[in-house]
């Protein structure tokens, strides 16, 4: 049973909002073990407790973020923030909000008119195209490279994306450069755009200032002031 383990204020400088977190107790499959029994191969599975901490905040501006905790269920991080927001029902409605998309930036990463100002923040490692025909492309490097190096790839996919309106950016990972941070982090960190137009995933464990650069620089990019 999901139960709220702390609502408290946020501040940072002269921004203010409330956080509130929710606690829950989840199980995962532990390794299989088989048993005989009479005409029966039976499998048995372990179930292993882990702790899920979900966050909801809400700034003065109005604005609101959820942070979903990354796990391997089939079930989408919307649907776990429409259900946190559910178990907040009479505290917070989730009517009164309205998603932001970032499809701007998402859509904007492989786009010839910004591919200068990305090139010092972002370092590509894997897209998807699809065009109108439901055709794919799909990229990926080895480790550490960045695909927005290899100038042949970069022709391939201008030409796949002749009529960037008509293909999107099904999904893309790339690692967000630490040199640009001012010394916030210390290496690079890896983001994931997939899903939903205002979903975001941050792909290893991160501290609050690394957090907040993260998002004010999304948001920046995504042209959301």
């Amino acid at each position: 049973m999901p139960v709220i383990s702390e609502v408290r204020e946020d501040r940072r400088g002269k921004d203010s909002a409330i956080v509130i977190k929710m606690v829950e107790t989840r199980y995962r499959r532990g390794n299989p073990r088989e048993e005989s029994l009479k005409n029966e191969l039976v499998v048995r599975y372990t179930l292993e407790p882990y702790r899920v901490v979900s966050t909801l905040r809400i700034c003065e501006s109005g604005f609101a973020e959820v942070r979903i905790p990354a796990h391997d269920s089939r079930l989408g991080y919307s649907s776990e923030a429409h259900a946190l927001f559910a178990k907040l029902a009479g505290l917070v409605n989730e009517t009164s909000f309205e998603p932001l998309s970032i499809e701007t930036l998402k859509q904007g990463l492989w786009d010839r008119s910004r591919r200068a100002e990305f090139a010092p923040i972002f370092a590509f490692r894997h897209s998807r195209f699809q065009n109108p025909l439901g055709t794919r492309m799909d990229v990926a490097g080895t480790q550490g490279t960045d695909l927005a190096d290899d100038t042949d790839l970069v022709s391939g996919i201008d030409a796949f994306r002749r009529n960037p309106v008509d293909v999107y950016v099904d999904r893309a990972s790339v690692a967000l450069k630490h040199e640009g941070s001012n010394g916030i982090m210390s290496r690079d960190i890896s983001l994931v755009f997939t899903g939903r137009e205002h979903e975001f995933s941050v792909f290893e464990s991160v501290d609050r200032d690394e957090y907040e650069f993260i998002l004010a620089m999304i948001l920046k990019l995504s042209q959301i002031e």
